[in-house]
């Protein structure tokens, strides 16, 4: 503790500020450092009052905290009723800010009918609204969703209970919300007709869990969904997740009575569903830019082969339309499915370069999984790419001679990366000559540093053979000019050893690779056994 002079001398220099400059430095800490739960071990959280201590410095910034009403409109209602009503006396008629997780600690039945009450109450002036609980647990707050929202801008409602949906009103703000831009709900029945709000920049909705579907929700049409889409033209981010209602029976892609929607400014658009009719129907009614990054995933079991084949069209077409840059292809092999996406570059340019990403989900079998990945690659352009990344299966059994078939055009590819496992038979198409008609030289022949990711080489004996063994091959043909080992601790020490005999540079990035590295000088038992 300081001395009361010593405290005097720390703050005069800001007793000199003018009041408005103070109150805008305690705005600041009241972003920085808001009121909040601060975790003590694993499950322990003991609340946390943040930037409200400035009031108890001094007269003169405790005057200028409690008058400025700016200052209170994060109502901390975890703090408990006292702060919560403080605040709201506080932000006079400012409109405030609610965050609720209503999920650890528990809340007592007490707490619910408080928050209930001050929904009641106050929903007419709340700026920000985001609750998450259990389903039980959001019910008492859902009837104060029918009034209006004349200052709502946010409206963040997270149901957790994996098996409960609950049901929006049909009257959702009593279709007033004039200034609401960011909507995000999750595991509630909703009518699409109830979402038709101008001023929508991002909608994100979603039902995943069990497959429940309430009667309501079932009622609604497809051209519901499209004409509550076409009352949204200010959409820049769109995430629907099983939310998508049913297609009239014998419905077709090409079904003519259905309305197209334009959504111009859209940037994002995420489209999941178990049918895999609905998301090609509204990738079909739904026009979006060029420059638009979709991520579309279904699953395989409820899609024929006919419309397997058109979304891979769809895929193909929009990938086809990016323009010819320095793109980056990303696959990752898993036992039931796959995911392919393609980056219209590999730079590190935020989200002003368009990205397409398909997922399959539920294929009979890996050799299934791979017949569709190698299907979709053999139409890709790829002779553009300068970067590739795989994520494959153990089980993955694409042959030297696939590998050279589906990626034998790839003459521009600079970087290789490979997480999770490295099929032998990659390394080996690699390290030799493509045998192929009109092709020359290994796969991938610019390639100039390979990365091996996320791969626990102490377990993987066979693994660090195959590096060993095929790796000296690649370097008489076009040669490696850096090998990174990442997040793959331990690495053999023989391992690199000979990998530095003929590869430049070999590095291990991760955490505490200094002390990782310097094994060369202990032997354990991480050597390689049986190439010598």
């Amino acid at each position: 503790m300081c001395s009361p002079p010593s405290r005097h001398n720390a703050i005069a220099y800001f007793d000199k500020l003018p009041p408005e400059d103070l109150a805008y430095i305690f705005d600041l800490l009241r972003v920085s450092d808001p009121p909040r739960y601060v975790r003590l071990g694993r499950r322990i959280k003991v609340p946390c009052t943040g930037w409200i201590l400035v009031t108890y410095v001094c007269q003169r910034w405790r005057s200028v905290a409690l008058g400025d009403p700016r200052l209170w409109v994060d109502i901390p209602f975890f703090l408990g009723p006292a702060w919560t009503q403080e605040f709201l006396r506080r932000s006079q008629t400012v409109p405030i800010s609610l965050e609720c997780e209503l999920i650890y600690p528990k809340p007592a039945a007490k707490s619910i009918i408080e928050l209930a009450t001050l929904f009641q109450h106050h929903f007419s002036r709340m700026k920000t609204v985001l609750v998450e609980g259990a389903a039980s647990d959001l019910d008492p707050m859902v009837p104060s969703f029918r009034m209006a929202a004349p200052a709502l801008e946010r409206f963040v409602i997270n149901n957790n209970d994996s098996h409960q949906l609950r049901q929006l009103p049909a009257d959702l703000f009593n279709g007033i919300a004039p200034r609401l831009r960011f909507m995000f709900i999750q595991r509630f029945d909703f009518l699409w007709s109830s979402l038709t709000f101008g001023s929508l920049v991002e909608l994100h909705l979603s039902r995943w869990g069990d497959g429940t579907v309430r009667s309501s929700f079932e009622q609604q049409t497809f051209e519901q969904f499209l004409l509550a889409l076409s009352t949204m033209p200010g959409l820049q981010s769109l995430g629907l997740d099983s939310v998508l209602p049913p297609l009239p029976v014998d419905s077709t892609l090409d079904s003519p009575n259905l309305p197209c929607v334009t959504l111009s400014q859209l940037r994002t658009f995420d489209l999941s569903d178990n049918d895999a009719l609905k998301c090609l129907v509204t990738l079909k009614h739904v026009t979006t830019p060029s420059a638009t990054s979709h991520n579309v995933t279904f699953r395989y079991p409820a899609a024929s082969g006919r419309d397997i084949g058109q979304a891979s069209s769809w895929f193909l077409s929009r990938v086809c339309a990016l323009p010819s840059s320095a793109p980056l292809l990303t696959f990752t092999l898993f036992e039931t499915g796959f995911t392919i996406r393609w980056d219209s570059s590999c730079t590190d340019a935020g989200d002003s370069e368009p990205t397409h990403e398909l997922t399959l989900f539920g294929t009979g079998s890996i050799n299934e999984s791979l017949a569709e990945l190698k299907t979709i690659c053999q139409r890709l352009p790829l002779s553009r790419l300068t970067e590739v990344r795989a994520d494959v299966d153990p089980e993955v059994s694409w042959s030297v001679e696939e590998w050279l078939s589906i990626f034998g055009k790839c003459k521009n590819v600079r970087r290789l990366e490979i997480r999770d496992y490295c099929p032998a038979s990659l390394l080996q198409a690699l390290a030799s000559e493509n045998p192929l008609e009109g092709h020359s030289g290994p796969l991938f022949p610019s390639l100039y540093s390979l990365t091996l990711g996320s791969i626990d080489l102490e377990g993987e004996q066979a693994m660090c053979e195959e590096l060993a063994k095929w790796l000296p091959f690649r370097q008489t043909l076009d040669p490696l000019r850096t090998f990174n080992f990442e997040d793959c601790a331990p690495v053999p020490d023989e391992l690199l050893h000979k990998l530095r005999d003929v590869i430049p540079e070999v590095q291990c990035i991760g955490e505490d690779w200094d002390s990782r590295c310097s094994c060369f000088e202990s032997e354990d038992d991480t050597s390689i056994s049986g190439d010598e």
